[in-house]
Order: C-alpha cells, then structure tokens, then sequence
C-alpha cells in the first residue's frame, strides 16, 4: 500500500515520515496554513532519501508556474488540485514527468460535471489518479462505497486518519492512500505516533 503524507513543513516532520516508512511526502504551494516556499521545500527535499518521493502540490497556478517552482523546489512529481484542464497536465508532465492529479469525489459523481465524469477516468490513466474529499484539506470522509465500481488504480484522500484508513481501505480498494490533517497536532504540524499509526494500519 502506497503511503503519502501531505502538509510537511519542517525537516523534522519530514524525517518522522521517512522513520515510519512512508513512500511520499506532500509539500504544498498552494494557499493553505501548510503552505512551504519552493526554498524551504528544497531543503526539505534535499534531507530525503531516494525511495521517498517528494510531491509538489498545486491549486490555482498557471502551468509555466507550477513547473517553475516544482524545477526550483527540485520535487520529485507534482499534485494538479486544481481545474488544471487534460493539456495543461499533458504539458507539465512532458516538464515533470510524474504527476498526480486529484479529483473531487463530488465533481467525481456529478451528474451535471462534464470535466471529469467517471466515463471520462480513461483521460487521466496516463497519471496517477487521486480521489479527494469534496472539500479538500479540511480533514472531512466521505462516502466511500461510491468507489468501490472504479477499476482505475487511485490514490484515496479526505478524512483519512489512524483510527479509519483501514476500513477505508477496504470498502473502496485504493492503490495508495494520502493524509494530512488526520496525523496533525496542529495546521502544519505532524504527530510522529499519528504518523506511525497510520502507516502501520494502512498497511494492515
């Protein structure tokens, strides 16, 4: 099970990750109280070692941006949260070859969406695919059995914390799973034993 720790502010919280074995790590450069500059994510990045993957993740910057700081921060793949259409990925990922883009499970399920229906899941094989909650970032679950007809591999986000990913894990059959606010003391702040137990139970 793939294991993806988002929010990472600090070397500190960094290497906690890295202790517990997770396979990626989130650094945010989108508006958000865990936000890190592409300087401070450098260094962060620059203490990790090379079976953990340093993930840049964007909402709301243009293409050239989103590449500008991912070369600058030197990730090792970028997170598309926002309403990045299917050429702008196709042209960050000619620059950056790993990108992961997030869909909302609401936009998901929609009926009146027309940009990402499940009809239209066949578009982003081509990335990793990640399933958020309908308001990201704010530590809140959703339905998970909504996910159980998708056979695309994903990675599943929202809500997730050590106490549920287990049982999330095995209604919806994710590929790998991603948390933030779950393994948190504060906004920014990481929980070592949080971030163990996870980890453990993720892979349970």
């Amino acid at each position: 099970m793939f294991v993806k720790i988002c929010g990472i502010t600090s070397i500190e919280d960094a290497q906690y990750c890295v202790d517990a074995g997770v396979d990626a790590i989130g650094l945010v450069f989108a508006e958000s109280s865990r936000n890190v500059s592409a300087a401070q994510a450098k260094e962060i990045v620059s203490t990790l070692p090379e079976n953990v993957l340093s993930v840049g993740v964007f909402r709301g910057q243009t293409k050239e941006e989103i590449v500008d700081v991912a070369s600058q921060s030197q990730v090792g793949c970028v997170q598309l949260h926002g309403d990045e259409t299917l050429q702008d990925a196709l042209w960050i990922a000619e620059k950056i070859p790993k990108v992961i883009k997030a869909l909302s499970s609401s936009d998901l399920f929609s009926q009146t969406q027309e940009r990402t229906g499940v009809s239209q899941l066949a578009e982003y094989k081509r990335f990793m695919l990640m399933i958020d909650a309908p308001n990201p970032g704010a530590g809140e679950p959703f339905d998970w059995t909504a996910l159980q007809d998708i056979s695309t591999d994903f990675i599943l986000a929202g809500g997730l914390t050590p106490q549920n990913v287990a049982q999330a894990i095995e209604i919806a059959s994710p590929w790998g799973v991603d948390v933030s606010t779950g393994v948190e003391l504060s906004p920014g702040v990481k929980d070592k034993a949080k971030i163990k137990s996870f980890t453990s139970a993720a892979r349970s």
